[in-house]
């Protein structure tokens, strides 16, 4: 089951459910380069120590590489040829708590 970080605040900080604060980043360091983050206004990707996926993103999801064919389908400005986003938002178009 995935840990959703509710926040109702700034969406710039929240507080995972093990108590760490984590903060949006535009850039995330992913397989020895930094890649851009495609966060939404609800969500953002940050990184983790947790076993498992390094990235995570604040519904609950991990994070994913993609490349432009995908991402483009979201922004119209490109951001390079890969950059990371939420397993659940590209495959299903709403996050794992189901926001967008």
């Amino acid at each position: 089951m995935p840990v959703q970080v509710r926040n109702l605040g700034d969406l710039k900080n929240v507080r995972t459910a093990d108590g760490r604060t984590v903060e949006r980043k535009a850039y995330l360091k992913f397989h020895d380069e930094h890649l851009p983050c495609l966060n939404t206004d609800n969500h953002f990707l940050y990184r983790t120590n947790r076993l498992g996926s390094s990235i995570l993103c604040t519904c609950g999801g991990q994070g994913v590489s993609v490349g432009w064919h995908e991402y483009k389908n979201f922004t119209s400005q490109f951001l390079g040829n890969e950059v990371l986003m939420c397993y659940y938002y590209v495959k299903d178009r709403v996050h794992a708590d189901g926001s967008h």
